[in-house]
């Protein structure tokens, strides 16, 4: 359960804890409870796939019976919403403030939720630690094409973060993929390295055949066109130039798909790109949408493109299968390719006829497209956030009782780990 913890009366650049729900577990005394703290991102500087993942953790913990669970974070100081302040923040309340919070908690077993904040793990005893693990993308940019190069500051940056995991009691890893790459490329101790997947929101189910047909009025009002729809954070590995010429070889075919949006917007460089193109005509923008309008726009489109080349998890195709959505996607991208097996399709990413010709199989073979929602169907069943969070605290019990046994072997002069 999420704990109540009622945090301090927040001034601008103090800490400010989040509040939890609290309930009673009947017949389990509160001194039986771990106490498991949830180290959440700066919610100012965090993506919206690392709130959800700490909002989607902390429901469900608060049904699990065995923990008494609690959130923390610190917020941006005044300075953030200043041009010349942002940066200085950004770092001041990143590697200053945050840490020297984090020192100051108290708890059985503590949660980083994110990789990035992997320097947390030298200001709380690191042998009561977990922390999660998405992906190893920088290390990656530096050795292969995969859309981008990263800086060497910013590369330098990452290794010293992500050094930090070598601390960590368990290193928890959204896809077998992530956990290959923590192995390897950060030389981690496999045994203390393990696969917790995702999983996916309930609020990603098949709408009604209203809705359905409302959305595509109004995307198409001809309704002769095929809706393909694209999520994308505007990150280079998600291959945006990729899926432009996608668009412009199925309308060389005759298709002529209206290609749906979600998340950054196409930049000026991109729009130029779709200009120059003749696709641009093509495009609907929606930005960042809600979990309900998105279900509403898998459920109404006829496929869903997620050529990628890079990924951790990769969400949206998973999303995608539980409205009912299949996806085309790219093999190189090996954590969604593992997860999705035979639910989906697999071409190359630079491939681009190869990406058309899957994308026009699905819209104009029913058979086809009523098999892949099928085999999605059964394989998203498994991926719920209650299992999720079933796996955290079977490896918060384990940290709790090594931590426990370790600290009785020790002096009783020596100071708790808390």
């Amino acid at each position: 359960m999420i704990q109540n913890t009622s945090g301090q009366a927040r001034e601008a650049g103090d800490i400010a804890l989040n509040s939890g729900l609290a309930h009673r577990v009947a017949g389990i005394r509160p001194d039986e409870l771990i106490s498991v703290l949830l180290l959440r991102n700066i919610p100012e500087q965090s993506p919206r796939s690392m709130e959800r993942f700490a909002d989607e953790m902390a429901r469900g913990l608060e049904a699990q019976p065995g923990v008494c669970a609690r959130e923390t974070t610190i917020h941006a100081s005044r300075l953030h919403g200043h041009r010349l302040g942002y940066r200085l923040d950004r770092y001041l309340s990143l590697f200053i403030r945050y840490p020297l919070h984090a020192r100051r908690q108290s708890a059985q077993v503590y949660h980083v939720i994110d990789h990035s904040y992997g320097h947390l793990l030298g200001c709380i005893p690191a042998n009561r630690a977990v922390i999660t693990c998405h992906d190893l993308m920088l290390l990656h940019a530096e050795k292969e094409d995969i859309g981008f190069r990263a800086s060497r500051l910013l590369l330098r940056r990452f290794r010293w973060e992500t050094s930090f995991l070598r601390r960590a009691a368990l290193v928890a890893c959204v896809s077998e993929a992530t956990a290959n790459d923590a192995i390897e490329l950060l030389h981690l101790d496999p045994a203390r390295v393990r696969v917790i997947l995702q999983g996916i929101s309930s609020s990603f189910v098949p709408t009604s055949d209203e809705s359905r047909a409302e959305v595509r009025r109004a995307l198409d009002p001809t309704g002769r066109r095929a809706l393909v729809l694209q999520m994308s954070s505007g990150g280079a590995y998600k291959n945006i130039p990729g899926t432009l010429r996608v668009i412009r070889e199925l309308r060389s075919r005759g298709l002529d798909p209206v290609l749906a949006r979600v998340g950054e917007p196409l930049n000026a460089g991109q729009v130029a790109e779709a200009t120059e193109m003749g696709v641009l005509d093509s495009v609907r923008e929606f930005g960042r949408a809600s979990d309900q309008e998105l279900a509403r726009l898998y459920s109404a489109a006829d496929v869903l493109l997620f050529p990628s080349k890079w990924e951790g998890f990769g969400a949206p195709p998973l999303e995608a299968l539980a409205c009912g959505t299949p996806s085309v996607v790219a093999s190189e991208c090996r954590s969604v390719v593992d997860l999705l097996g035979d639910a989906a399709l697999a071409e190359p990413a630079d491939d681009i006829r190869a990406l058309a010709s899957a994308i026009e199989m699905i819209v104009t073979t029913p058979a086809l497209r009523a098999t892949l929602v099928e085999r999605g169907r059964s394989r998203v069943q498994a991926l719920t956030w209650r299992r999720t969070s079933e796996a955290y605290v079977v490896a918060y019990e384990e940290i709790a009782a090594a931590a426990g046994r370790s600290s009785a072997r020790r002096p009783t002069s020596a100071r708790s780990d808390g």
